[in-house]
């Protein structure tokens, strides 16, 4: 159900970040993200030699959350904020980051 401009937060070694969900790829393949998303989450950013398995990536799409406005890096940050405390979501990613430890 995720649609572009949709919000997703990203979560890599106890690290999260915010991100706008804007690039659709193959069906099976999912992990391609902004160098500023890799440099928030202390993953190597280099677009030829940077990136890590998205086995250890999790990604958490907040599906049919856009609209389609564009929005700075701490629109973006307020949004997702936003978007935890007012649906019970922060809950969830407490759980999800005990998991991926």
């Amino acid at each position: 159900g995720a649609k572009l401009g949709d919000l997703g937060l990203i979560i890599y070694n106890e690290k999260r970040t915010f991100a706008i969900f804007a690039d659709i790829g193959p069906r099976a393949h999912i992990g391609e993200a902004s160098i500023a998303t890799a440099n928030n989450l202390g993953i190597p950013s280099s677009p030829r030699h940077g990136g890590i398995s998205s086995k250890s990536v999790v990604y958490i799409v907040f599906a049919k959350s856009g609209d389609s406005k564009v929005k700075t890096v701490q629109e973006i940050k307020q949004w997702g904020q936003e978007a935890l405390t007012t649906n019970g979501s922060e809950d969830l990613v407490k759980l999800v980051m005990q998991k991926v430890k």
